[in-house]
């Protein structure tokens, strides 16, 4: 897949433009001392946010991403953070627990799938693995996928 870092923002002004969208979102179309009370977000929270692609962060370059930068990573889950450790939370999930080892261990099939899925429709997954000894093999697994009536399954 083609890179499309140099069509991306440098990552200051991407930060600085996310840190303005989340400020808006959550200080001038919602509540957010409401926010905090309740669980999850309202759909334009995220819908507004996740319209930045911040989780193009932790995507290759070679597939559209921002390059899997560690400390762009340390530094969008710091700014969300500030906001709403919610969102910190959920960005640090998809970063941590399922775009990274969807990078190092998946099928190409399956990466370029995945990373097409996040920067273009928004989606979000997390990943589970138990510890050594009960089951997995976490450290030489393979992720594939299936397609099933034009669907997905990882």
């Amino acid at each position: 897949m083609i890179s499309k870092k140099e069509h991306q923002l440098p990552f200051d002004t991407f930060l600085k433009e996310l840190k303005q969208r989340m400020h808006n979102v959550f200080h001038t179309r919602a509540d957010i001392n409401s926010l905090a009370v309740k669980r999850g977000m309202p759909p334009f929270v995220m819908r507004e946010i996740m319209d930045l692609n911040p989780l193009s962060v932790g995507i290759p370059t070679e597939y559209g991403g921002r390059g899997s930068i560690m400390r762009e990573n340390i530094a969008l889950l710091s700014t969300a953070s500030y906001e709403s450790l919610a969102l910190s939370l959920t960005f640090g999930i998809n970063s941590a627990l399922f775009l990274q080892p969807v990078a190092k261990y998946a099928q190409e099939d399956a990466k370029k799938e995945v990373f097409n899925r996040f920067l273009n429709h928004q989606n979000m997954g997390g990943l589970m693995i138990t510890e050594p000894g009960f089951g997995s093999d976490a450290l030489n697994m393979q992720t594939s996928h299936t397609t099933e009536n034009g669907i997905s399954h990882i």
